[in-house]
């Protein structure tokens, strides 16, 4: 959030995206990750990833985006008027 910050600062657009990322190629079970994309003008969204100081590419796998976190929830919903709890259990593995 505070890169987000930084480059909204100098105009820029940004959203926050939560997905996956490869990391230690010998760990085949991937943990949830999140990072940058900064709208750049005449080159659309492009990914940086400030925990590991690298821009994204293959290795990032996107499962939602949006301005503010709160929106890029893997899961989340309401059934009528009351909110119901639920889990979602999921496995990722690299070949």
């Amino acid at each position: 959030m505070l890169f987000s910050a930084a480059v909204r600062s100098q105009g820029l657009a940004t959203r926050f995206v939560s997905g996956y990322a490869e990391g230690d190629p010998d760990k085949r079970l991937k943990d949830l990750h999140a990072w940058t994309e900064v709208f750049l003008p005449g080159a659309g969204w492009r990914g940086f990833d400030p925990s590991s100081g690298l821009a994204c590419a293959d290795r990032h796998i996107p499962l939602e985006a949006s301005p503010e976190p709160p929106g890029a929830a893997v899961l989340s919903g309401r059934y009528g008027t009351a909110v119901a709890g639920s889990r979602l259990d999921a496995e990722v593995m690299f070949a």
